[in-house]
């Protein structure tokens, strides 16, 4: 045997040996001394959407004991606990060398469509921490909604808002009360009277009700089978005088060399709005135009940025001047938008 490779074996020897003191873990969950899951990682395949799934990750403690002190999950909608022999485990206590049994992850697929990949992190005191679990599941929908985002739009709470949903199912169903609601909304018509394939009911958003603003949310309602309706939900109240919108416009990636577009809103929901005035400062060659979409009540504002703005971040200021009649009374305001961007070169 020559030297060169006596040399290389008492390497490997060594490595071997270094892992075994050490023993972090590694992404597979790997470690040689403390906490260890043979299987950091589960693909869940598809899901309906709304189950409650139950996941086991087996797990063992090797050579030294770990303190788990808390779970760091990437979603309000995991529940996590250690489990030895049918029984849970509490935080903050030690898991003593050699002991065997299952971290289990409770997740509430509620709400969620497409694919989600979710993580565990474990954080605590000893070998193997903290480390990371891993699982991914495709949600599917049990029932398909007619919209699949209840969208109000923008709305000026003078007069109730009242949409109609229908929700089909691959069964016959009924559905039955609220689980979880998004008040001011009323909701007319849920229970069902009979099974179906298909239901209908109506959302409403009440006159006078609700503060100015964006507002998004979700409305859940129980249904005859395991699965819940799942409704997400958006609207805006604007006050009597709106601008959307009304703080920052952001323009994202602008290509250069090319001559870019964006648009902003501005409205009364009472009295009268003549033309504003409206002006940018900070970004060389921009122009403005005002656009009115209805007379004295509802206007476009264009704001065109020119093809040789310069590669990299991109920052200026609308400025819109408003006279608003309302009651007999002028209300002159001012209102300032920043807009912020990121021109990129062509490749």
């Amino acid at each position: 045997m020559t030297m060169q490779h006596l040399f290389r074996v008492a390497l490997a020897i060594s490595s071997a040996f270094m892992l075994i003191q050490c023993g972090p873990a590694s992404a597979d969950g790997f470690a040689a001394k403390g906490l260890f899951f043979p299987q950091p990682r589960q693909e869940l395949g598809t899901l309906i959407s709304g189950e409650v799934r139950e996941l086991a990750f087996d797990f063992e403690i090797r050579g030294s004991g770990v303190i788990p002190h808390r779970f760091q999950t990437s979603c309000g909608c995991l529940n996590v606990r250690f489990v030895i022999e049918g029984k849970a485990f509490p935080l903050h206590e030690e898991l003593p060398e050699d002991a065997r049994g299952q971290l289990l992850i409770e997740w509430k697929t509620a709400g969620f469509l497409g694919e989600k990949p979710s993580t565990v992190q474990i954080l605590g005191e000893g070998p193997g921490l903290p480390q990371t679990l891993k699982f991914t599941g495709t949600l599917e929908p049990w029932f398909e909604l007619q919209p699949p985002i209840l969208n109000f739009g923008m709305v000026d709470g003078t007069k109730d808002e009242v949409r109609t949903v229908v929700a089909r199912g691959p069964e016959a169903f009924r559905l039955l009360d609220i689980m979880a609601g998004m008040p001011p909304l009323e909701i007319r018509a849920v229970a069902s009277a009979q099974a179906g394939l298909e239901q209908q009911f109506e959302v409403v958003l009440p006159k006078g009700l609700g503060e100015e603003g964006e507002h998004r949310g979700f409305l859940q309602i129980r249904s005859d089978h395991q699965y819940p309706l799942t409704l997400p939900i958006q609207y805006e109240i604007a006050g009597p005088l709106w601008l959307k919108p009304g703080r920052r416009l952001l323009l994202g990636a602008i290509p250069q060399d090319v001559v870019s577009k964006s648009v902003m809103e501005v409205g009364v929901g009472q009295g009268t709005l003549p033309k504003p005035e409206v002006h940018i400062e900070g970004i060389k060659g921009a122009e403005i135009s005002v656009v009115t979409l209805e007379d004295l009540k509802h206007y476009q504002i264009q704001v065109v940025l020119p093809s040789d703005l310069a590669a990299g971040p991109v920052a200026g200021k609308i400025i819109v001047q408003l006279q608003h009649h309302d009651e007999g009374q002028v209300h002159s305001l001012e209102r300032v938008v920043q807009v912020l961007g990121v021109v990129t070169a062509p490749k």
